[in-house]
């Protein structure tokens, strides 16, 4: 219901304002298969999750998919995981080196998928509050040590 309030009400006017860029992912140039929205982001690492990474900045660049949603009927086909993929393409392609991570607010039922293609859970202190979403990142650099956490 959230998904298809915000593509039906929302997407279109939050690319006028500049706030998110919404994709739609089309078959045969008529069967809308999905969508996905990227937001600016920021976020904070605890102390012993930065590793080598430089520890002068407070909060590192992000990309977040704000949105993402594929149609009932396709879903379990791997269409989501494609999505992400073109995402976190589009990202490295046009971020200009300007976003170190991806991260999503998952809903709790959709956060071992999540974990599957490679988030981890953000444990800093901002993002533990037991609310409706789960704070995750994807690392940029080094996608394959996040997902052996």
């Amino acid at each position: 219901t959230d998904l298809n309030d915000f593509i039906q009400n929302d997407a279109l006017t939050y690319e006028e304002q500049r706030v998110a860029s919404t994709f739609l992912i089309i078959y045969d140039e008529k069967t809308l298969v999905g969508f996905f929205s990227l937001v600016n982001d920021s976020i904070r690492l605890k102390d012993d999750e930065e590793g080598d990474i430089a520890h002068s900045i407070p909060e590192y660049p992000s990309t977040k998919i704000a949105r993402l949603a594929v149609q009932k009927e396709l879903q379990k086909k791997g269409l989501g995981t494609s999505m992400v993929s073109i995402a976190i393409g589009w990202i490295l392609e046009c971020s200009h080196g300007a976003s170190r991570f991806v991260t999503v607010d998952s809903y709790p039922q959709n956060v071992k998928w999540y974990e599957k293609i490679g988030f981890v859970h953000n444990l800093h202190s901002k993002y533990t509050r037991k609310d409706e979403f789960i704070s995750m990142r994807y690392d940029l650099l080094n996608p394959q040590k996040e997902s052996k956490k």
